[in-house]
């Protein structure tokens, strides 16, 4: 029951992710993003490595290009870095990582909870 709940759960945020980028030339670029991300992520999560590399490298390209405007991705940071760890690529994930905790320590200090 529970897979079935997660796989219906998948179908809807496909659904919804394809309605999105159908339209995606009149979306505001960020909600473009934020679909893209979170399909990713979800295929990250599911162990679905194959499905989620185009639309994780479509959001990180996506991310480059706004820019500033983008503002921080930490679901798209998380998600790629462990894509890069789930598909072996350990010594990148963990740099990916170690960028991530430096970044935040750089924001917020050391006394930040992580």
């Amino acid at each position: 029951y529970v897979g079935a709940q997660r796989g219906e759960g998948l179908a809807h945020l496909r659904h919804a992710h394809d309605a999105l980028l159908a339209q995606a030339e009149r979306l505001d670029p960020l909600e473009v993003l934020t679909a893209r991300t979170f399909l990713a992520n979800a295929l990250v999560l599911d162990g679905r490595l194959g499905e989620a590399q185009a639309p994780l490298q479509d959001a990180v390209a996506r991310h480059a290009r706004l820019g500033a405007a983008a503002g921080a991705s930490h679901i798209l940071d998380v998600s790629r870095a462990m894509w890069l760890a789930d598909t072996g690529r350990l010594d990148e994930a963990r740099r990916l990582l170690e960028q991530l905790r430096d970044a935040t320590v750089a924001q917020s200090g050391l006394a930040t909870p992580m």
